[in-house]
């Protein structure tokens, strides 16, 4: 599964992609990964809410891959 990598980066348990199959749970932890992933970028946490805009959520993960 391609969320499995992204929770070592963040350092969290992969049991954590069991939750992300459970409807509204999944948002939460979703929220939590891509805050600890910034975190572990050296990137603010709340860059997060990037992800909820349209059209900016597209720049969100090149600008996290390719960022200093």
């Amino acid at each position: 599964m391609r969320y499995i990598p992204l929770l070592q980066i963040a350092k969290l348990p992969e049991w954590l992609v069991i939750l992300l199959l459970v409807p509204l749970v999944n948002v939460v932890v979703f929220i939590l990964m891509w805050a600890k992933v910034c975190e572990a970028r050296g990137k603010s946490p709340w860059l997060v809410i990037l992800w909820f805009i349209p059209v900016v959520n597209l720049a969100f993960i090149p600008y996290l891959a390719f960022s200093e």
